[in-house]
């Protein structure tokens, strides 16, 4: 609320007001208040919704919590070859399972944590004297929208140091997509072999569930409520996690 003085005097006609008359006989103030409705809130207030920011024309601007979106997470995991591998299919279920799985029947099925993945690479270093090969699988219609591709790299015998293969899905193909790992889960997605010893990494991107159910995959051996790593071909235990404890 702010208020203005004015000075009226005893020359001034009746009811005429001026202002910065100061040198007077005789001098009224008046105090006349004029109401100042700018910001309808003291500063430092905020209303429910907003952060009490201002806005460009001096009132107060209010802002919503952003929209949520599911976190997307990244997975690097290694195996090793303990025998022979040789055309072993790996289906949509067996690599959504690869992130990880939690025992919920014993000795019969544990339930994949990543309810949604999309492969990104696959890095093979070849035993010497042996070949890495991933074939990407065409087993069903989306799948044979695709360009006829193998990767592969051998290495002649005798050599003991060897270079890495990186093997990644071509760009726009249905391999590079996401995938929702219970959804034809027994698709065949590539088909991959090496010689025992053969070392090779499996980046790939994931989610946890929030819409889709979980997937279920069958391994032999399990405990209820047990976080285990699978092989990356399931029950046949020829290509196992390094380290992580697992199923084998």
């Amino acid at each position: 609320m702010v208020a203005f003085l004015t000075a009226a005097t005893s020359k001034d006609a009746p009811g005429e007001v001026k202002s910065g008359r100061t040198k007077t006989d005789r001098e009224d103030f008046v105090l006349i208040e004029k109401p100042q409705l700018r910001y309808p809130l003291a500063s430092g207030l905020s209303l429910a919704t907003g952060t009490g920011k201002r806005g460009r024309r001096g009132g107060l601007k209010s802002s919503l919590p952003p929209a949520w979106k599911s976190p997307v997470y990244r997975s690097r995991l290694q195996y090793t070859a303990t025998a022979n591998v040789s055309n072993v299919n790996i289906t949509r279920g067996m690599l959504g399972s690869t992130i990880g799985v939690i025992g919920t029947v014993t000795n019969a099925t544990a339930n994949a944590i990543a309810s949604s993945f999309r492969l990104r690479s696959i890095r093979g270093w070849p035993a010497a004297g042996s070949s890495f090969d991933v074939f990407w699988a065409t087993s069903t219609a989306e799948q044979a929208l695709q360009r006829d591709k193998t990767d592969f790299k051998i290495v002649p015998t005798g050599v003991t140091e060897t270079g890495v293969t990186v093997v990644k899905p071509s760009k726009g193909s249905w391999a590079s997509m996401w995938q929702v790992t219970m959804e034809n889960a027994t698709d065949v997605l590539l088909t991959i072999s090496m010689a025992t010893g053969s070392v090779f990494e499996v980046n790939m991107d994931f989610t946890l569930p929030t819409g889709f159910a979980a997937y279920g995959l069958s391994l032999g051996t399990v405990v209820v409520g047990t976080f285990y790593y699978p092989a990356f071909d399931a029950t046949a235990n020829k290509m196992i996690p390094v380290v992580l404890p697992s199923t084998h």
